[in-house]
């Protein structure tokens, strides 16, 4: 991702954090390349209900 926002990246280091403590395997499930890691996809729906944004879309506006 190339938009910095201090937010995101604080949300990003804290679910790094909570994984790595809680020892979680995010895999992906399918044969295909995943285009993000799990990590950066919790981070990404934590700070959309935390901004309040509504869709995915605007997510893909904003990053």
């Amino acid at each position: 991702m190339k938009t910095f926002i201090k937010l995101h990246e604080d949300i990003l280091t804290k679910v790094k954090f909570f994984s790595k403590q809680l020892k979680l395997k995010l895999r992906k499930s399918t044969i295909r390349p995943l285009a993000i890691k799990g990590e950066e996809t919790i981070a990404l729906s934590v700070f959309k209900q935390n901004a309040g944004i509504g869709t995915k879309k605007k997510i893909f506006e904003i990053f």
